[in-house]
């Protein structure tokens, strides 16, 4: 269970027992239940905040850091990064399910996952063709039959 299901159910939590302390203040008894759970509440709707922006930022950073290698992209980086992007839409998910992000921002970083994860899946063969276009482009014809 990842970090932001947890604070997502603690959160859920929190929501009924605020629910239930409302209820319980007619008869006087709700006083003293969950006193401070309104700083809770808004401690973890602050936490998941911070996870979502990191959520949100960490596609672009992925992108960056394969375009910037300047190398062929691996198997094993490629579905680690890919394993990355899925993490990110379950998030989104999670979040779009508990209704805590506005749907413009939802399909925003859908959109974005999307076309980042194609860029990871296409980058090898962009990066064969660019790497020829060099190689033929530095060295004669002649001596370079293997570019094709």
């Amino acid at each position: 269970m990842s970090e932001l299901e947890r604070d997502l159910l603690a959160l859920e939590k929190c929501y009924s027992q605020r629910k239930t302390r409302r209820i319980l203040k007619f008869l006087i008894i709700g006083f003293f239940i969950g006193r401070n759970l309104d700083r809770m509440i808004y401690e973890l709707e602050t936490r998941i905040a911070g996870q979502m922006e990191r959520y949100v930022s960490e596609p672009r950073r992925i992108v960056e850091e394969v375009d910037k290698s300047g190398t062929y992209l691996v198997f094993s980086q490629k579905q680690k990064h890919l394993s990355a992007l899925n993490e990110i839409t379950q998030a989104i998910t999670l979040c779009e399910e508990q209704g805590l992000i506005d749907r413009k921002m939802i399909v925003e970083t859908e959109n974005n996952v999307q076309c980042c994860k194609e860029f990871i899946t296409n980058y090898n063969t962009k990066f064969i063709k660019e790497r020829k276009l060099t190689y033929y482009l530095i060295y004669p014809k002649d001596n370079c039959r293997w570019l094709g």
